[in-house]
């Protein structure tokens, strides 16, 4: 993950599995997908 700054941000649940990799604020895709992950365990 070091070696590119796009993956040094991971969206993980209480079990630490992975949900999303990237950086929400390099990416406007992958801050979507921060957003729709964390909405979806939010209404859970």
């Amino acid at each position: 993950m070091k070696s590119n700054k796009m993956f040094e941000t991971v969206l993980v649940d209480k079990n630490n599995t992975i949900l999303v990799i990237g950086n929400p604020t390099a990416s406007k895709k992958i801050k979507e997908l921060y957003l729709q992950e964390i909405q979806k365990r939010v209404k859970k």
